[in-house]
């Protein structure tokens, strides 16, 4: 019996020991619940936590490539591009053609406006997969970085073939308003893009854009004001509509939306210059003439004294006003 009640004892402590460790195992997530429960984090925002669940996911296995994947998302989200690029091109090691990281690194890239790698990854990542549609939205951004228009309209032609959706249209109609100045282009694709998505307010603000420079000057103001009705510390679509006032000449409203720019933003030039022109059309010589030196200010910012042709008519009247010439440019700029 005294034999007996050791081994029994040894008996019982291998039990527990086993009980233990299948307890321990059970409470162990998986390798793939892992991935599972970063990504499911980094749907709800919770970017801290994703990257916290996925680096455990790496420890557990450094040769997935997906948690690297995913982990780079996540800084991604939280504007950690450098991070997210380490990671990008950790999962790119383990798999070259791993084209959705491609993408994310390359649209990261641009981010950081290192051009030429964003364009290489994205030109490698359509080269994987020519249907993927969102390598064509980020690799036209990096086109119209660079200038290169014609290259971003054929990539937002293609973009607008692969996903005919709003924001796709909306892109495309960038590339023409702002890279070649193609007003009525831009205008159709403005309209398809609120056709399909009738709440998109970021159509509204450039077609508010569009509609000003081709003197549709009623409707501009009505999209500049259905997108102050939703975000009213729009500055820029502020700035816009209090433009159009002055182009329209009312200057009454022209000088509200330019007070109210410059109490959101007090060093925005076009709200100064604008809020000069309307005291000096209407009779404020003393007022407009302050503005005026504000504006003058502003403009030799070294951001904008570094490329003398930024602003060049605005430069131009500012400078003959300061100087008691109240004859040239008379016209609403």
């Amino acid at each position: 019996m005294s034999r007996i009640k050791p081994l029994i004892l040894a008996v019982a402590l291998v039990l527990c020991l086993l009980l233990a460790a299948s307890a321990l195992a059970a409470d162990t997530p998986s390798r793939g619940d892992l991935a599972k429960t970063g990504f499911a984090q980094i749907k709800a925002g919770q970017y801290d936590a994703a990257i916290a669940t996925l680096t455990q996911a790496i420890k557990l296995d450094p040769g997935q490539p997906m948690n690297y994947g995913l982990r780079g998302l996540a800084h991604k989200y939280k504007r950690e591009y450098r991070l997210a690029v380490d990671d990008y091109t950790q999962a790119l090691a383990l798999e070259p053609s791993f084209y959705p990281a491609l993408v994310d690194r390359g649209e990261c890239y641009l981010r950081l406006k290192q051009f030429d790698p964003a364009l290489a990854d994205l030109t490698a990542a359509i080269e994987i997969r020519p249907g993927y549609a969102a390598s064509y939205y980020h690799r036209t951004a990096v086109y119209m970085m660079l200038k290169q228009f014609d290259l971003a309209l054929a990539d937002t032609d293609t973009l607008v073939g692969l996903s005919p959706t709003a924001s796709s249209y909306a892109l495309r109609a960038s590339v023409h308003y702002y890279g070649l100045k193609q007003n009525a282009a831009a205008l159709a694709d403005l309209d398809a893009a609120l056709g399909l998505d009738p709440n998109d307010l970021m159509a509204y603000s450039l077609r508010a854009r569009v509609n000003s420079q081709l003197k549709n000057y009623f409707q501009a103001v009505a999209d500049c004001t259905a997108v102050l009705a939703a975000r009213p510390a729009d500055l820029g679509v502020l700035v816009v509509r209090g433009n159009t006032y002055g182009l329209m000449g009312r200057y009454g409203e022209a000088i509200a939306d330019a007070r109210e720019a410059i109490r959101l933003s007090p060093k925005s030039l076009p709200a100064h210059f604008n809020l000069a022109q309307a005291y000096e059309l209407t009779g404020r010589q003393d007022q407009a003439r302050e503005e005026y030196k504000i504006a003058a200010g502003l403009l030799a910012d070294d951001r904008l004294a570094a490329d003398p042709a930024a602003y060049a008519p605005e430069r131009d009247k500012v400078r003959a006003r300061l100087a008691g010439d109240w004859d040239t440019r008379k016209e609403w700029l």
